[in-house]
């Protein structure tokens, strides 16, 4: 890349006007006495005029029939074109190809070669990267589709548990419901079409409806490490089975905050808070956002 410089001139009509160029070393070796033979009037009639800099641009086979001219002025500062030399685009080209290498030396630009050995190299990665956050992807979404399932059935077994007034178990409900992804699009549209009338059958009332929605906190025993962190926090609330491993004894016995605290202290993450028994609990908001993660 050349430096650039303003040429100022006089046009046919007298009037001062600037012309922006690139200061290349035609434009230099003109100046200089010693280089003078090699510059002259570029004639009317000379094949495909080309500024210099365009055509040391240009490869051996491009520049054929071309004629290299730079701008000057004369002695009425008017602006003319001047022919370049041979012997000045060698010079020049010579230059330019220590330029480069001096850059190339200085890390200011890299060999073709090391460029495109970076540019796999690079790509490589990028897609390794991209490979890893796609797999990433694929077994977060696999995992939901198997979780999911399942934390719905249990919502609704423990909403049947409450209603049945605890004439049936969780786990004996669980057993007999389909939890596969399958199912549930079964049921879906099983239920669009008698969405109606059953809607108008089993719609309870708002303080029955609130109840049935409830979810009761719970905890996932059989891989509980007895850590004691939930029995040091509440030993009315939490206990522990004949296993050493802890549930929850007594729902009523602390506070929601209490149960969201156990969820985060617990190290394998089983417990879950449910929803809040006293709707009156103070920072309330509060824990339900941080009982979100622990659903």
């Amino acid at each position: 890349t050349w430096p650039r410089y303003e040429l100022s001139y006089q046009d046919a009509d007298g009037q001062a006007q600037t012309m922006e160029l690139p200061l290349t070393i035609a434009d230099w070796a003109a100046s200089e006495a010693r280089f003078k033979r090699h510059f002259s009037a570029l004639p009317e009639d000379a094949p495909q005029p080309l500024p210099f800099h365009e055509y040391l641009e240009r490869s051996e086979q491009q520049r054929a029939g071309a004629t290299p001219f730079i701008h000057a002025l004369d002695e009425q500062q008017h602006l003319t074109r001047v022919q370049v030399a041979d012997e000045i685009v060698q010079l020049a080209t010579e230059r330019l190809s220590l330029w480069h290498n001096l850059r190339l030396m200085a890390g200011l630009e890299l060999a073709p070669d090391v460029a495109s050995r970076l540019s796999r190299s690079l790509q490589g990665e990028l897609d390794g990267k991209l490979e890893a956050l796609r797999a990433e992807y694929e077994a977060k979404l696999a995992s939901l589709r198997e979780q999911y399932p399942r934390l719905i059935s249990r919502r609704l077994a423990e909403g049947l548990l409450r209603r049945g007034q605890g004439a049936a178990g969780v786990q004996q409900l669980l057993a007999g419901i389909d939890v596969s992804p399958d199912a549930f699009a079964r049921a879906q549209a099983s239920a669009g079409a008698t969405a109606g009338a059953a809607t108008a059958e089993v719609s309870p009332a708002p303080d029955e409806q609130d109840d049935d929605f409830a979810v009761e906190a719970f905890i996932e025993s059989a891989r509980c490490t007895t850590c004691n962190e939930c029995t040091d926090l509440n030993g009315e609330l939490f206990a522990y089975n004949d296993k050493k491993q802890a549930y929850i004894a007594d729902p009523r016995a602390g506070s929601f905050r209490e149960l969201v605290l156990a969820a985060e202290r617990c190290p394998v993450e089983i417990i879950h808070p449910g929803t809040p028994l006293d709707p009156q609990e103070r920072d309330l908001d509060e824990w339900r956002e941080r009982a979100q993660r622990f659903a």
